[in-house]
């Protein structure tokens, strides 16, 4: 899947519903760990796109 796919992803369960991945990871960056590691709901494709950004940012600062 794409960046700009996980960019745009819009959040539809919790405190975040409405906001796209990347508002989010401005607002709160720690909200993708938690997608991550915590989110035990059925949005497999909020998980994925999370990943891809968590993976984007660890790419960009290494």
């Amino acid at each position: 899947m794409p960046l700009e796919w996980a960019k745009n992803y819009q959040i539809t369960v919790g405190i975040h519903t409405g906001k796209t991945l990347s508002e989010v990871a401005m607002i709160a960056p720690g909200a993708l760990d938690w997608y991550l590691k915590k989110y035990s709901g059925n949005d497999f494709k909020l998980r994925a796109a999370a990943q891809i950004l968590m993976d984007h940012a660890m790419a960009q600062a290494g």
